[in-house]
């Protein structure tokens, strides 16, 4: 079994705040961020002097029971989601600390749940079901047996005018010369330089870097109006803490030139679709000396699981329309399970021994689970020195023979497929977790297939990623 770790419970840590505000005496306000199960962030903003009194204190925030689920309506949360009427404590990791504009930091949270027993939800510290507070367990986990775990996402986006964004999914991109289904080459100059969205990128890089993000490149990507930053390769807990800095930075400084920025995985017909690309890499602290089969064993840990870690990695409907997305022979994730070296037609491009591309991600997952469910997944495939059976689909014959399965075709598939491997996962991530998020993933399902239109469940998509 794993080590358990627990949360540090030195935060909120108000030194590392008092160390920030000395850093950016202007800051009034903290937007103070945590994501919920479906993937939607929320926040709450907080003038900075209570926000001192709260660290000085170590006292946390109170939110709303309904935002650990996400987007679906409070009522059905409340009735089916929870097991128990808890409230929830928003503790802030000031160590996390971000400037996002000239007066506003953002700050991401743990989540404690001060739980009501009444329907036998036992509960050891109140973080069991705090999906960051999961990735830290993972990752303590993989420090444990002498594995350190980075990752660097590469974010994908559109720039789209807000009088562009109608209710259909049209696309219809201020970009005088776009049409239906065009597409221009990858990493164009002209692109770049195209006003406003030139002015409007040199802001999104000038706010990153105040706020102490390292950007590795920017550049556009197949369809008008499509973006990508690079990120650093930076220690798990960071890289995701530091990407959903990012995204709030990017929506900010696009609204603020006109412009709205667009995360959905699919949002326009006719258009290329929109990722978020992991790269996740393990270094061991010791040397190997059995032949390289670590990063095989994490590597067949992580195909062997890969349908089931596409419920985590690609959380909604919507993403299944990437999924199968095909323009050319182009395609967003791969069909199949499989990986190769230096292909981006599979779901797990590995650049190097122990370096991979996870391609089969995008905004509509939970980061920390999402991140969480690879690494136990990898973690699995060590603990039981797992054969990597699957051949490098770059080379002939690669993917050949009964292990070359399909990726699912729906949300509802990748959720079977967790339900009969989730008590693996939940060895890691905690079966509370495991358990929590199936239960918000089928009530959100069928809510949106039940209850909403398809211009619905679109606008709903829109209005939280």
């Amino acid at each position: 079994m794993p080590p358990r770790s627990t949360v540090n419970s030195n935060f909120p840590n108000s030194t590392a705040m008092e160390e920030f505000l000395k850093r950016n005496p202007s800051t009034c306000a903290i937007q103070v961020l945590w994501p919920s199960y479906s993937g939607a962030l929320f926040a709450k903003l907080i003038p900075v002097e209570h926000c001192r009194q709260l660290a000085l204190e170590k006292a946390p925030l109170c939110s709303e029971t309904s935002s650990i689920a996400g987007i679906v309506p409070a009522a059905l949360v409340n009735n089916l989601l929870l097991e128990s009427q808890s409230k929830l404590e928003l503790m802030p990791d000031y160590g996390t600390l971000r400037k996002i504009s000239s007066k506003r930091a953002a700050v991401l949270c743990n989540v404690k749940e001060d739980v009501d027993l009444k329907k036998g939800l036992k509960l050891q510290d109140g973080f069991e079901r705090c999906t960051r507070s999961a990735l830290r367990r993972v990752i303590a986990a993989a420090d444990g047996v002498g594995i350190q775990v980075r990752v660097g996402f590469e974010v994908e986006f559109y720039l789209v005018r807000l009088d562009d964004l109608g209710p259909e999914r049209s696309w219809t991109s201020s970009l005088s010369i776009s049409t239906q289904g065009h597409t221009r080459p990858w990493s164009s100059a002209w692109a770049l330089d195209l006003l406003p969205y030139g002015d409007c990128i040199d802001t999104c890089l000038g706010t990153l870097h105040e706020a102490r993000i390292k950007v590795q490149c920017y550049h556009a990507e197949m369809s008008p109006g499509q973006y990508e930053i690079v990120l650093d390769h930076l220690p798990a807990l960071d890289a995701v803490d530091t990407v959903l800095i990012t995204k709030q930075i990017i929506r900010r400084c696009a609204q603020a030139h006109g412009f709205r920025a667009v995360f959905q995985p699919m949002p326009f017909d006719g258009a290329a679709p929109t990722g978020l690309h992991a790269h996740l890499s393990i270094h061991q602290a010791e040397t190997d000396n059995d032949g390289g089969k670590i990063p095989q064993n994490f590597l067949a840990g992580m195909l062997y699981r890969l349908p089931a870690l596409c419920a985590f990695t690609m959380a909604s409907l919507e993403s299944y329309d990437r999924r199968m997305w095909n323009q050319g022979g182009v395609v967003a994730t791969g069909a199949n399970v499989a990986w190769g070296t230096d292909n981006k037609q599979v779901p797990i491009n590995q650049i190097a021994a122990g370096h991979w591309e996870i391609r089969t991600l995008d905004w509509t997952a939970n980061l920390y689970l999402a991140i969480s469910s690879f690494v136990s997944s990898g973690l699995l495939g060590v603990q039981d020195s797992l054969p990597l059976l699957w051949g490098d689909a770059s080379l002939i014959g690669g993917t050949t023979g009964e292990n070359n399965k399909a990726l699912p075709k729906s949300l509802q598939e990748a959720i079977v497929h967790l339900t009969e491997e989730g008590i693996w996962l939940g060895e890691y991530m905690g079966d509370s977790v495991v358990r929590l998020y199936l239960t918000v993933r089928i009530a959100e399902t069928a809510y949106m297939l039940q209850q909403l239109s398809d211009e619905e469940r679109e606008e709903l998509c829109r209005a939280h990623f």
